[in-house]
């Protein structure tokens, strides 16, 4: 008769010991993150990032000569371009 293997007793209290040991440093590690949030910088927040998307005043950059005749003109994160011409 084929029989599986089962670890024993030490084996068992060691993984045991292990899995309560990783739980109690996620815990710890989350604790921290949810109690000292002023390490993150304010410009990481998701709100932040939405009031810079949803407004095109903050995101306006300067127009600025690529080379030649070409122009940019877009905003932060939208690329348009203004080709000067004589007419």
């Amino acid at each position: 008769m084929i029989t599986r293997w089962q670890p024993d007793a030490r084996m068992t209290a060691w993984y045991e010991r292990r899995r309560f040991g990783d739980m109690k440093r996620l815990l710890i590690t989350l604790l921290l993150i949810v109690m000292f949030p002023s390490f993150a910088k304010p410009e990481d927040s998701i709100a932040y990032m939405m009031r810079r998307w949803n407004d095109p005043a903050i995101q306006q950059i300067e127009a600025f000569q690529i080379f030649d005749n070409l122009y940019y003109v877009g905003i932060e994160w939208v690329a348009a371009y203004v080709i000067k011409t004589n007419d």
